[in-house]
């Protein structure tokens, strides 16, 4: 894959004057919160649902009432927000869009038509978007890494998309190690893009700072530390030249002003998100704790993360585990199976009583 002027972006081929890059991902795919499908196949539960199938965490940033001036206007973006992700991020010019999905869902259309590895595991948007693109996606397991590195050291991809920490498998590949992928990639022409929508819990393993550079792209997003995923805010950090065209696909009001101006506050209030940052780990520690009591014997493995924890199992448990929450109004994330392990997905309980909920729920499913 050639590398591109800053002035240029490769577009891949097959495009017409008339309709140069539609969206690529047209077909609805399985996601988490989807409550009025669950009510569907289960019943409207007694007690209401307790929901736990995203990875959102159910502590939100809190903020006081939005100034008239943000409803009342258009929501031209200020720099402030973009000089607070800054700030937050540790890079140089961030580019606000409407949530990291948005970003998904257009840079595939961006590249000339390429090899690109993306994890077994993980968020279903990424590979539909690369594969609607028409590109050639190669699946990797994110167990194991030295298989990938040898795929990329021979010149076998051009870009590489890392799910960083991984949903659901919880894999963190270290900062220095993505640091080395992407001196190999960018040396051959290619890309390093790192989806980081889970990353604000271990700063420390960020490449945001190392942002802009030729041969990186890195998604960020306030929805899941900040628990605002309905505000739909994210950030782009990659070189100028995708920037640019991710910026026109954007258009002038994509970012409501409302929705601008929490970010804002989230971006800049220091003390909160050190707390939030300890209590997620500390309820992390938690529900990870009463999954290995209660479901242990039964996992092939469990992945915990500062969000969610994951269990892997045999399909059969698996589906019999979800069924009988889900007769019970607990709602978890449920991954189709693949090379016969299923994988269930839970999020933080917000509450002890949602925990104890939770705790005899799972008692209930194992017998």
């Amino acid at each position: 894959m050639s590398q591109y002027s800053a002035d240029q972006i490769p577009r891949r081929e097959g495009t017409t004057p008339l309709l140069r890059n539609p969206d690529p991902v047209h077909r609805p795919l399985n996601h988490g919160g989807n409550l009025q499908a669950a009510e569907a196949r289960f019943g409207r539960p007694a007690q209401g649902w307790l929901d736990l199938s995203t990875g959102i965490s159910p502590w939100s940033f809190p903020f006081d009432a939005v100034p008239d001036a943000h409803w009342q206007r258009l929501p031209h973006l200020e720099t402030a927000l973009e000089e607070a992700a800054a700030a937050y991020y540790q890079t140089r010019a961030p580019l606000a869009i409407p949530g990291s999905q948005f970003a998904i869902q257009r840079l595939p259309g961006l590249f000339r038509r390429c090899r690109v590895a993306l994890p077994s595991w993980g968020y279903n948007e990424h590979i539909a978007a690369w594969e609607a693109a028409g590109h050639q996606t190669r699946r990797y397991d994110d167990g194991d890494l030295q298989a990938l590195e040898q795929r990329m050291d021979s010149g076998e991809l051009d870009i590489v998309l890392v799910i960083n920490p991984n949903n659901p498998s919880g894999q963190l590949i270290s900062r220095e190690r993505l640091q080395r992928w992407h001196q190999t990639l960018a040396a051959q022409g290619g890309y390093l893009i790192v989806d980081e929508a889970f990353m604000d819990a271990s700063p420390a393993q960020s490449l945001s700072s190392c942002c802009p550079q030729e041969g990186l792209v890195v998604l960020r997003s306030l929805g899941k530390f900040f628990g605002l995923a309905g505000i739909r805010l994210g950030f782009l950090l990659a070189p100028a030249a995708i920037r640019a065209a991710i910026a026109q696909e954007r258009g002038p009001w994509a970012i409501p002003g409302p929705c601008a101006w929490v970010g804002r506050q989230a971006l800049t209030d220091q003390a909160w998100q050190a707390q939030q940052r300890d209590h997620l780990h500390t309820q992390g520690e938690r529900l990870t704790e009463i999954l290995r009591h209660q479901l242990g014997p039964l996992a092939v493995s469990i992945r915990p993360t500062a969000y969610f924890t994951t269990l892997f199992l045999a399909p059969s448990t698996a589906d019999a585990i979800y069924a009988a929450l889900g007769q019970q109004g607990i709602l978890i994330r449920y991954f189709e199976p693949q090379q016969d392990v299923s994988a269930l997905r839970f999020g933080l309980p917000a509450t002890d009583q949602a925990r104890q909920r939770l705790i005899q729920a799972l008692q209930g499913a194992r017998r």
